[in-house]
């Protein structure tokens, strides 16, 4: 499982951390890496993706629709380039509209 952030170094790293911290009590041997290059993401089982903005006060759900899906297309493309059967966890709002992004992103394998 990998975490990635392009904007927040340290980020990843310490999300990877408190994941990692968590898997004795769930019984769990896991790989988990936080990282700001995709590359070393590559190969991954699992990628969460939150990419995107928050709501700005005033701002329509138009407006964060269209932010959020070019930085969704971005993100998505660089994870399946360098893992192309991973699993894609989608958790970015707006939430159907993002994990519709991820799903038609050629590339993408969907399996429902």
């Amino acid at each position: 499982m990998s975490c990635c952030s392009m904007w927040s170094r340290g980020f990843p790293r310490a999300k990877a951390l408190d994941l990692l911290q968590a898997m004795p009590i769930e019984k769990r041997d896991v790989s988990i890496i936080g990282t700001n290059d995709y590359a070393d993401s590559a190969n991954s089982d699992i990628v969460v993706i939150t990419a995107g903005i928050a709501r700005k006060p005033g701002m329509s759900r138009d407006d964060l629709l269209n932010t959020n899906f070019k930085i969704m297309s971005d993100v998505v493309g660089k994870v399946v380039e360098a893992s192309p059967n991973t699993i894609l966890i989608i958790v970015s709002n707006p939430l159907d509209a993002m994990a519709q992004t991820a799903y038609r992103k050629p590339g993408c394998r969907a399996s429902v």
